[in-house]
């Protein structure tokens, strides 16, 4: 079963990361448990693997081509948007942000792990997830 192209494992992986992301902003928000590891950047290695698919997905609805993937390069250039916006941009929007380099590293991570993951060829030894 294919959705716009992801298989199913990656539907899965993507709603996991989506729900790591909500849980953890209720618990941090809600009940006020904070854990500095977590809290500092499990958020921001989760970014990319939420937001690119989302993309990828509308690219792929453009192109009427769902097996579309995109490339190291545009990976690359995305990840690097997505950091300058959150690490840049936000902060000098609102005090409600801060510039932490350790964020970009880890939004960098997630960048990669997203290429791993998201770009491995289908149906192949090499595919764990297919």
């Amino acid at each position: 079963m294919k959705v716009i192209g992801f298989s199913l494992y990656q539907v899965l992986l993507w709603l996991t990361a989506v729900t790591l992301f909500a849980v953890h902003q209720l618990i941090e928000r809600y009940y006020h448990i904070h854990s500095v590891m977590v809290d500092n950047y499990m958020d921001a290695i989760l970014f990319p693997i939420i937001v690119i698919p989302i993309i990828l997905s509308d690219v792929r609805i453009r192109l009427k081509d769902y097996n579309y993937k995109f490339p190291l390069v545009a990976v690359i250039g995305i990840t690097i948007a997505l950091a300058l916006v959150s690490e840049l941009l936000f902060p000098y929007l609102s005090d409600k942000f801060v510039f932490d380099k350790y964020d970009i590293l880890s939004i960098v991570i997630g960048g990669l792990f997203y290429f791993v993951i998201f770009n491995l060829p289908e149906h192949t030894d090499k595919n764990p997830l297919v």
